[in-house]
């Protein structure tokens, strides 16, 4: 077998590989005495085709076989001589069997990015000291009055602050609708509006109007081409809805599961305090990471950040879309939203490479156990049995990323106990 290396990128390796004639015909050979056991040919039993007829029905066959297997052979023996280490499978090109049955082939492959670890025990860590107060309480339970309120439709008034209101709405800037008309969607209508002088705009309108409002788009609006541009919204009032909220009291927190008053906001501060701890969690493992990212320099395959940036790109895309964009619009800016995106991707894929080397050299593995208690924990979450919820992970083929989830967070822990923490 002859073999050169090319080097596309740090991270990126391409295999020109030559196999001779002799181990070709070997292969082939082999590959024919396998079919002949099997092989059907009218007139004759299977074992006692003549050779020239074996090869004008299964030639094609025969070759086709003896070359994969040979493929897979020599990708693995140049990985080994070579000493690299392969992410993923490689990609097969430019396969060439010729008459003379020399067998030659190209293998593209991603490698694992050589990186020198510093410092990564007794990092220096800033914990945030934050406390759960009684006006945190008092806001969550105010939010939870609103999520139980109840919604009368209101047939002789006009529309007024306060209300919700039913419609279809579509939005214009410089003439072109700039999403497609959303249909009886739910607006309140707010003392201060997100979009400047929509809610007011519709305080007095009935059912049945159709009303044009003229306005600014927010500074900070999602799709930045439109932020600060003169829009129309044409508005047509379905139904208006009065919003009635209960009277916190024993009886609200009774409809909400709880013996009285005093227990609910005991449920909300506990509740409030593990938001807290998670918030405090967050932040020490995002410090932990921008350490290990400043000292740690290294390049990673550009497949995989496109492959990532891709994939960022879409989790955006669907958002978009829920949100009333049309999807050429999105397309348009398809180019900007990845520029933008990739740099995160490369973050991301650099964090996951750095925590693997982290847990290759401290050993830290993921036992059987360890997955089926995070699956049972997922089935909890989610009101099934442990059996539906793994069933699903494998089919899907999410075991292996919900491992890795496993994996990064228990190595998270250990930086954490090995940090220096203020």
């Amino acid at each position: 077998m002859k073999k050169k290396i090319k080097h596309i990128e740090e991270c990126r390796k391409l295999f020109e590989i030559e196999i001779p004639s002799e181990e070709v015909n070997k292969r082939i050979e082999e590959c024919y005495k396998k079919i002949e056991k099997v092989a059907k040919v009218p007139g004759y039993r299977p074992g006692k085709i003549p050779k020239d007829l074996l090869e004008k029905h299964y030639g094609d066959h025969a070759n086709k076989e003896a070359a994969e297997d040979l493929i897979g052979d020599a990708y693995q023996k140049a990985i080994e001589e070579s000493g690299f280490i392969p992410l993923g499978f490689p990609q097969i090109s430019d396969v060439k069997l010729d008459d003379k049955k020399e067998l030659s082939f190209k293998a593209e492959f991603n490698i694992r990015p050589k990186i020198e670890l510093k410092q990564y025990k007794g990092l220096k860590l800033n914990k945030k000291v934050i406390e759960v107060k009684e006006e945190d309480v008092d806001r969550s339970t105010k939010t939870l009055q609103e999520s139980t309120a109840k919604f009368k439709n209101t047939e002789a008034r006009p529309v007024q602050i306060g209300d919700y209101i039913i419609c279809d709405s579509e939005v214009f800037i410089d003439g072109k609708s700039i999403a497609k008309k959303r249909e009886n969607i739910w607006m309140p209508i707010e003392e201060k509006s997100y979009i400047p002088n929509l809610s007011a705009g519709l305080v007095g309108t009935a059912i049945g109007d159709e009303k044009e409002i003229e306005t600014t788009m927010p500074q900070d609006f999602q799709n930045k081409e439109y932020a600060n541009k003169r829009a129309i919204f044409k508005i047509k009032i379905k139904e208006i809805k009065e919003k009635i909220l209960s009277e916190i009291d024993d009886a609200f927190a009774k409809d909400a599961g709880y013996n009285n008053l005093a227990e609910l906001r005991d449920s909300l501060r506990a509740l409030l305090r593990n938001q807290t701890e998670r918030q405090i969690r967050q932040d020490l493992e995002n410090q932990i990471m921008e350490q290990l990212l400043g000292s740690s320099k290294f390049n990673v395959p550009t497949s995989l950040v496109e492959r990532q940036t891709q994939h960022l790109f879409e989790e955006e895309k669907d958002k978009l879309l829920k949100q009333g964009l049309k999807e050429d619009d999105i397309k348009n800016k398809e180019k900007e939203v990845k520029d933008k995106m990739r740099p995160w991707a490369v973050k991301q894929i650099k964090n996951m490479f750095i925590l693997d080397e982290i847990a290759h050299k401290e050993g830290i593995n993921v036992s059987k156990e360890e997955v089926d208690e995070a699956l049972e924990a997922i089935a909890r979450q989610y009101n099934k049995s442990k059996e539906e919820i793994e069933k699903h992970y494998e089919k899907n083929d999410l075991i292996s990323s919900l491992r890795s989830d496993i994996r990064h967070s228990k190595i998270l822990e250990f930086l954490i106990k090995e940090a220096k923490i203020e």
